[in-house]
């Protein structure tokens, strides 16, 4: 029986022993194992992959393997073999692990399309320059493994007691042997032959001194692949939820929470069914909307006020400047924002309650991590980057991806007014939009925050679900543009004539490319 103390290596290679033997010994370097075995194949195109590894699978004396490239090095991590090991004990119900892999496979058959439910993170070196670059369809999620669909073969990791298929040796060429293995297993488990899923790590640290290429062959073999699976397509592996945050003590803070119902077609039920587990002796409740709303005292668990808009408004910061003179702000300790629009998780009152407490530089705002209902990502801390022309763009980092955020806290430049919590001293002046633009509400509040010398910070353990409402859903694509280029001109003046703005400045990183190209 093989041993599950170790793990072997195997690789199919065209190259020469002399090759081999360096290539063994950089895996030998980096592996950070005492126990395992390497196994070559010199294979001039006389054998398919698919057969290849059948016969590794076979053979290996242990009951872990490592299918690799042979253009696959690891000079970020000489313990990666650990990580292996630990993720398998940790996830007993993952068979396959690899390092990049997607989400969902349409009936096109080519498993990286769309390029939004791909996962995984690695680098690449790049053809011409020479130069790494990081392909980051994840952020690094450490020893967490992410469900995935299918996998890539460049690094497939494979748990043989768990396995429950085999590579399709009629795939006889170097395609789809990966998309194949990994499709079979996934659908074994959808109909509960087999209980082991398909799994990404984001912490192996590999570079891949190739990008991969299409071609004829590809082609073909993918018109294979898909005659076969045709009538299993598409497919769809549910994104996953990374909570992570740890629960908080009660807070004696006085807290404002300004709960905002904009939107007549959604609901405020789910927003009340949170409210009990808010652990916060000194909140107020400010229930505020251009609408009547029913909510009654006896529905909430603190002193309720209900606040009128004089006019309609969708616009969540003109709200905001309208209602913050009404309300007593020296009573409070701190101000929630909160946007009928997000459903926070329980958590996330104590735990914006108990960083606002505990933390002991000057904060600017806190915020949390948001998912559309599908549970890809809306926002997690905001990118600014300059393109060529000088010209500044702000990007929600990750947006509409699967796995492109964060799990841990972290500085961002921006948290997202909806769900935004900050002292209620930072509010004794209105907050500024003069310039009128709505496209991220509440920007230059927290850029005024940077410059002040706070620090904001996303708390990305923490989670919301973000809802659309109709009004959003009926705009029409051309004012949709119209309020992001008036966005760019109001954002690029504001840095022009502020005279203070390297604060803000210090989050723009460069882009190869104008991103208006």
């Amino acid at each position: 029986m093989p041993s599950s103390r170790g793990i072997t290596i195997a690789c199919s290679t065209a190259k020469s022993p002399d090759f081999m033997r360096r290539y063994k010994q950089h895996l030998l370097r980096t592996v950070g194992l005492s126990q395992v075995e390497i196994l070559f194949q010199y294979n001039p195109g006389l054998y398919s992959l698919a057969s290849v590894y059948n016969q590794f699978l076979q053979k290996s004396k242990f009951s872990i393997v490592c299918l690799i490239h042979d253009d696959l090095i690891f000079p970020r991590n000489r313990q990666w073999g650990k990580y292996l090991l630990k993720a398998f004990q940790r996830y007993p119900d993952f068979a396959i692990l690899g390092a990049a892999g997607s989400l969902v496979l349409e009936p096109h058959g080519i498993a990286w399309k769309p390029e939004h439910k791909r996962v995984g993170r690695l680098w690449h070196l790049h053809p011409e320059t020479g130069k790494r670059y990081l392909s980051n369809f994840s952020e690094n999620f450490e020893g967490l493994v992410l469900e995935a669909l299918t996998l890539d073969g460049l690094f497939l990791a494979i748990h043989r007691a768990r396995l429950g298929v085999g590579f399709d040796e009629e795939l006889s060429g170097y395609h789809y042997y990966d998309v194949q293995l990994t499709l079979d297993q996934w659908l074994l488990r959808k109909n509960q032959l087999n209980s082991f899923r398909n799994g990404v790590l984001t912490n192996l640290g590999l570079l891949h001194l190739s990008t991969g290429s299409v071609n004829l062959e590809f082609e073909k073999y993918r018109r294979q692949f898909r005659t076969k699976y045709l009538d299993k397509l598409p497919l769809n592996q549910t994104v996953s939820l990374f909570q992570t945050a740890k629960k908080s003590p009660s807070s004696p803070l006085k807290v404002a929470i300004l709960l905002f119902s904009l939107f007549p077609d959604l609901s405020l039920e789910p927003c009340l069914e949170v409210l009990p587990h808010v652990h916060a002796s000194g909140a107020q409740l400010f229930l505020v909307s251009f609408f009547k709303q029913s909510l009654s005292a006896q529905e909430c668990s603190w002193p309720l006020e209900q606040v009128s808009l004089k006019n309609t408004c969708f616009d969540l910061h003109q709200a905001l400047a309208e209602v913050l003179p009404q309300i007593q702000l020296e009573a409070f300790d701190a101000v929630l924002v909160w946007d009928s629009r997000i459903i926070p998780e329980s958590a996330a009152f104590d735990r914006l309650l108990g960083f606002f407490k505990d933390y002991h530089l000057p904060l600017g705002t806190l915020g949390i991590r948001l998912h559309y209902s599908d549970l890809s990502v809306y926002f997690s801390g905001l990118d600014m980057q300059v393109d060529l022309s000088g010209q500044i763009h702000c990007l929600f980092h990750g947006i509409h991806s699967a796995y492109r955020h964060y799990i841990k806290p972290q500085p961002t430049p921006y948290n997202h007014l909806g769900f935004c919590l900050f002292s209620a001293k930072l509010c004794q002046d209105p907050l500024d939009l003069s310039g009128g633009q709505d496209w991220i509400p509440g920007l230059e509040f927290n850029f005024a925050c940077l410059q002040q010398g706070r620090f904001n910070y996303i708390l990305a353990d923490t989670t919301g679900l973000y809802r659309e409402s109709a009004w959003e859903l009926s705009l029409h694509p051309k004012t949709l543009e119209f309020r992001f280029q008036r966005f760019q001109v109001i954002l690029n003046q504001w840095i022009q004539n502020n005279l203070d703005a390297s604060s803000v400045l210090a989050w723009v990183r460069g882009s190869r490319f104008p991103l208006g190209s």
